[in-house]
């Protein structure tokens, strides 16, 4: 999986939240976080879900509630998630995130958009994926989900503000590889599920392709 984007909260739940995290009082220098704590490096303001745990609770609800997430991720925890707000003339140069932190392991990496992109101008999620880079700017309620080790930015916003939220997924399936191969056979299994009459032959090929799947999930987990 190169990264994975969808839809995820609908309009109603995006106004929701935004309106929780917006008037919250202790958001901060967004520097706090990050390795590189110089000006010049990062430059936007955030809020740690733990002091919007109601906030953070959307968030960690709807990712966990998503099949399709499920099945791509498999999803062990969600964690260290936080709220960023980057206005006019702020940026997070290029960088990789910490593979482990005191909240768990970071498997996966995901950006919550919660204004649409026509609101503010730059702020794009640039993706370092050799020899590729993808430009990633989404619309409200969309999220993107991308392994923890690619190199990425946000560019400079110049024009109005981007509010997102960001987070981290321990996965039960450490390996990106092996995580695509239990989608795969996952995947077969619901297609050949969707045929009301499976017949002898394809219901032996069911129990085969569950059988493989079991064993290289617990081949496969962390």
């Amino acid at each position: 999986m190169l990264y994975l984007i969808l839809n995820l909260i609908d309009e109603e739940t995006v106004k929701k939240l935004t309106r929780q995290v917006m008037q919250n009082t202790n958001w901060k220098d967004g520097r706090y976080s990050s390795t590189y704590r110089t000006s010049g490096w990062k430059k936007n303001i955030q809020l740690p879900g733990k002091l919007e745990q109601d906030g953070e609770s959307i968030v960690k609800t709807a990712l966990i509630n998503n099949k399709r997430i499920m099945r791509y991720t498999r999803i062990k925890k969600t964690h260290s998630i936080m709220f960023t707000r980057t206005g006019e003339g702020m940026f997070y140069r290029t960088h990789l995130d910490t593979p482990i932190v005191g909240d768990g392991r970071r498997d996966l990496s995901f950006t919550l958009f919660l204004n649409d992109s026509s609101s503010y101008e730059g702020g794009e999620l640039v993706l370092k994926i050799d020899p590729e880079t993808k430009i990633i700017k989404l619309n409200a309620g969309q999220v993107i989900i991308y392994p923890t080790q690619y190199l990425h930015e946000v560019r400079e916003v110049t024009k109005g503000e981007r509010l997102v939220s960001v987070g981290w997924i321990e996965s039960e399936i450490p390996e990106q590889e092996n995580r695509y191969i239990l989608s795969l056979l996952d995947e077969a299994r619901a297609n050949m599920q969707k045929e009301n009459d499976l017949g002898k032959d394809n219901k032996d090929i069911m129990n085969k392709l569950i059988v493989a799947y079991n064993m290289l999930y617990k081949r496969f987990s962390g």
